[in-house]
């Protein structure tokens, strides 16, 4: 984060240039772009693909659990899952 912030305040003095202008525009807009993603996105993608893997997971090991319990196993981990949000 520190490195992509230097880079981008590296580039303002030159922003206003008119031959490295468009250059240190886009570089500006693409590391704000990558940092903002790798900041939300990424670990919001990550979560919920766990949270799928987790869920194979545990109806793997116990396959019977839902048809037991009369489906109460997979809305009792549908409703942790949104509660952890």
């Amino acid at each position: 984060m520190l490195t992509a912030l230097a880079a981008i305040f590296g580039m303002i003095p030159i922003a206003h240039q008119v031959f490295w202008g468009p250059m240190a525009y886009a570089i500006i807009g693409g590391l704000t772009a990558g940092t903002v993603l790798t900041l939300t996105l990424l670990p919001a993608v990550l979560r919920l693909l766990l949270a799928r893997e987790a869920a194979a997971t545990a109806q793997q090991q116990h396959p019977r659990a839902d048809e037991e319990l009369g489906g109460m196993a997979l809305k009792t981990l549908e409703l942790n899952e949104t509660v952890a949000c």
